[in-house]
């Protein structure tokens, strides 16, 4: 991991953030928008609209292990094929959650930009929308 994040690093790209802490919200939206992504910030009490966000734009999903309902988020996710981080919270224990797109906090928001664009990989059509062409000239 380098800890740059240039402007474009996830051009293109929507993420699903959910995240049950406002700051760390706040802060992740920010270095992932700064990074060239759309960002959408759900709660995650709402596991349906969680799902039908993701699908339909064919997003990335960025989700705290600690948030409400997050194991149901992220178990959904991977019977879907949906990309997924999950952040692994200071203090929780969270014995079934590992892997590469597993970072335990504290970590920084150019980690989390890291590993979900390494998720996604080039050319990937997670998180493209039908806006994109024009926002971006192409």
């Amino acid at each position: 991991m380098t800890g740059e994040t240039g402007g474009d690093a996830l051009r293109k790209r929507h993420i699903i953030l959910v995240h049950e802490d406002a700051f760390a919200a706040r802060y992740l939206a920010d270095v992932l928008t700064h990074s060239g992504a759309a960002v959408t910030r759900l709660p995650a009490c709402d596991l349906d609209a969680i799902v039908r966000e993701a699908v339909s734009r064919q997003s990335a999903l960025v989700v705290s292990d600690a948030a409400p309902d997050g194991a149901a988020i992220t178990d959904t996710a991977a019977a879907l094929g949906i990309p997924c981080v999950i952040l692994r919270s200071a203090r929780r224990a969270s014995p079934g959650v590992t892997g590469a797109c597993v970072p335990n906090a504290p970590f920084a928001g150019f980690q989390v930009v890291e590993m979900v664009n390494a998720l996604l990989g080039p050319g990937s059509a997670a998180g493209t929308t039908p806006a994109d062409p024009a926002l971006h000239g192409q």
